[in-house]
């Protein structure tokens, strides 16, 4: 048992009217507000800023009870590894055009975004709320024996999921999955030494590829989302095939620098093991052309005589 502290912060924006009915005034996805830890953390920051916590539109058909999308994500550099879901909201404006609104929740260290799940489902599912608020040097404490860990991957209709090979899974839209669902299935397919991401809900995705697991909402959704990997699989292979014709190219025309006793250990043991056969091969083939000579030689002698006896 250990307690975790959970920090978060939202998009910073300033809102008219009352809790009730609200409007987005000004809006910055670059600022941040109802903060609990103050500077953002550059691992995170630059998540966010490259795009890995954002979508590019809201869904437009969400179920009533659930008028978010969840994008779960690990983030690390070399100084510090964190835990994120950034849970994402549809706003207005004062001119009623839709903004994203998002709010996160971050964990230190990697591993914990089943703790923050748990958490999550057990507060009453915070999306995000400018009247909420925080202050720096609060986060919220968590204690981790709360958190279950039944194994939910167990149901028959997740098995062929677990086999599939593609990096990237896109669940049918027809499967009944809840996030924590989706949390399972990512940890069980990432590669090792990988960092789990999976989505939660959405239309339309930054940087699909960077994921391990997507569950679309719809069916228009997962056949754009399928369409794009398999229109990605032909350039991935000519990657690869163009890097190797690279570092082949690298290779033959640039001078390797090898230490001069290991250069002539290399000519030595080499000469050695292709000699042998190499003069056996010459001698043979030199064999076989005296054979051939003397075979001509004595067919001509023979039809000189016979010639010569008529």
């Amino acid at each position: 048992m250990s307690i975790i502290e959970i920090h978060e912060f939202s998009t910073g924006v300033k809102v008219q009217s009352s809790q009730v009915l609200w409007w987005v005034e000004d809006y910055t996805e670059e600022d941040f507000m109802n903060c609990t830890l103050e500077p953002i953390p550059d691992v995170v920051y630059q998540a966010i800023d490259e795009e890995l916590l954002k979508i590019p539109c809201f869904p437009q058909n969400l179920p009533e009870k659930e008028k978010f999308v969840i994008i779960g994500r690990e983030v690390k550099n070399k100084k510090e590894a964190w835990s994120i879901i950034a849970v994402i909201s549809k706003g207005i404006n004062s001119e009623r055009e839709e903004v994203l609104l998002y709010r996160y929740f971050i964990a230190q260290g990697l591993g914990k975004l089943t703790d923050l799940l748990a958490w999550f489902n057990t507060n009453n599912k915070p999306a995000f709320n400018p009247f909420d608020r925080k202050s720096i040097g609060q986060p919220h404490l968590y204690d981790n024996s709360n958190t279950r860990h039944n194994d939910a991957l167990k149901l028959p209709q997740f098995q062929a999921l677990l086999k599939e090979k593609n990096p990237c899974l896109v669940i049918p839209h027809d499967l009944t999955c809840t996030v924590i669902m989706i949390n399972q299935l990512a940890e069980r397919r990432k590669k090792k030494n990988k960092l789990i991401a999976w989505t939660y809900q959405i239309e339309a995705i930054y940087k699909p590829q960077t994921f391990q697991v997507i569950y679309p909402l719809n069916s228009d959704a997962e056949k754009h989302l399928r369409k794009k990997f398999s229109q990605r699989l032909m350039p991935q292979i000519f990657n690869h095939l163009l890097g190797f014709s690279r570092e082949f190219y690298q290779l033959m025309t640039h001078p390797i620098k090898v230490p001069l006793f290991l250069l002539v250990g290399i000519f030595f043991v080499g000469g050695t093991l292709i000699s042998f056969p190499a003069c056996l091969v010459l001698f043979a083939g030199f064999s076989w052309s005296i054979l051939f000579i003397i075979g001509i030689l004595i067919m001509f002698l023979l039809g000189f005589y016979l010639g010569g006896s008529s």
